[in-house]
């Protein structure tokens, strides 16, 4: 009896975890920073939207401001699919895909292909931010290889020598 109701407890918990999770389609309305949009959907107004697992530079520090204008230049303006992965400090915090820039069709039906996060991770404009819960092994190995390649390529705030990421930047 008493593993039945464990097994019963573990299975309401995951699907209550998988009811928070929810997708979204809306629109780009305001680009915050490095990591953080404004999204408009339809039928809930405007959403801050915080991009899961990565942490690019501060807007007053070091990259920060080409870190924002990377994400403006890949997101302004366009239609998203956020899919959320938790609810923080008033914003979600959720993967948001776009039609990539390539993308030959031209329409609003276009697939949504590209993860803004990984996006800025391999043009060198955020960090993979590993402390989080919850990616999943596939999408962590992504990121990983995603800032490893940027490293390696020494673009975006990978060109400097020791680049002070921002949950150290923040403690100053």
């Amino acid at each position: 009896m008493c593993r039945l109701k464990l097994v019963l407890n573990v299975f309401l918990l995951a699907c209550a975890s998988v009811a928070a999770a929810e997708t979204l389609e809306g629109h780009v309305t305001g680009i915050v920073d490095g990591d953080t949009l404004m999204v408009d959907v339809p039928n809930r107004g405007q959403l801050r939207v915080r991009l899961a697992w990565i942490d690019a530079p501060d807007r007053l520090q070091e990259h920060g401001e080409a870190s924002r204008s990377g994400l403006n230049a890949l997101a302004a303006g366009q239609g998203v699919r956020v899919e959320t992965v938790a609810e923080a400090k008033g914003q979600q915090v959720a993967v948001v895909w776009v039609k990539a820039l390539d993308a030959p069709c031209r329409d609003a039906g276009c697939p949504k292909t590209l993860d803004l996060g990984l996006a800025q991770v391999a043009r060198g404009l955020a960090w993979h931010d590993r402390r989080p819960l919850g990616q999943s092994p596939q999408a962590k190995g992504q990121y990983e290889h995603a800032e490893f390649e940027a490293k390696i390529r020494r673009v975006g705030l990978w060109s400097g020598k020791n680049p002070t990421p921002p949950w150290d930047w923040r403690g100053r």
